[in-house]
């Protein structure tokens, strides 16, 4: 092979590349109606599960992405007067990650009227939380309860006119504490 063949080759097989992981990725997205308004369709970006949001009770979203489900207790390192032994290690406080959801811009605005009401001072705008992890087919394969959950944030898109990635909003959750019940 000469050289002038080898740059040539090392392009086609970038674009097979390129070419394939394009296809891959508009497999993965799939649309989806989540009960719109009529005349109205909320569109979902999907991959291997999706997240359910419901506070008090209520469905408030689905999201392609959560993180921030875990917990942290500090350590406490504490030696008795006198003895040689090793440093005993003891729990203290525990801590709950704030937990992040992503989702593909809609036209619900549950989640923007939410974080208004925390911003307005509203009466009741701490709430229980559940949190719904669906495969596929929407069966169930996992739930966390969030006790006293209120958004302490939220993002809408980055805005790009030149750009064709899927617009997404986000919203950060701080609680007081979480159970996986599922």
């Amino acid at each position: 092979m000469t050289w002038t063949k080898a740059p040539r080759r090392r392009t086609i097989l970038f674009l097979s590349a390129l070419l394939v992981a394009a296809v891959t990725a508009a497999m993965a997205i799939e649309v989806r109606r989540t009960n719109p308004a009529p005349g109205e369709a909320l569109f979902q970006p999907q991959a291997g599960f999706t997240y359910a949001l419901e506070r008090d009770g209520i469905l408030a979203g689905y999201f392609a992405e959560c993180e921030g489900l875990g917990s942290e207790t500090e350590v406490v390192e504490f030696r008795e007067g006198g003895e040689m032994d090793p440093v005993r290690k003891l729990p203290g406080r525990h801590k709950y990650s704030d937990v992040t959801l992503k989702r593909g811009i809609t036209s619900d605005l549950m989640v923007w009227n939410w974080r208004e009401d925390v911003i307005a001072g509203e009466d009741g705008f701490r709430s229980q939380l559940r949190i719904r992890m669906l495969n596929r087919e929407g069966s169930e394969v996992a739930v966390w309860t969030l006790g006293g959950g209120w958004p302490i944030k939220v993002s809408g898109p980055q805005l790009n006119a030149d750009g064709n990635d899927i617009a997404i909003e986000s919203i950060v959750i701080a609680h007081e504490g979480m159970h996986r019940v599922r």
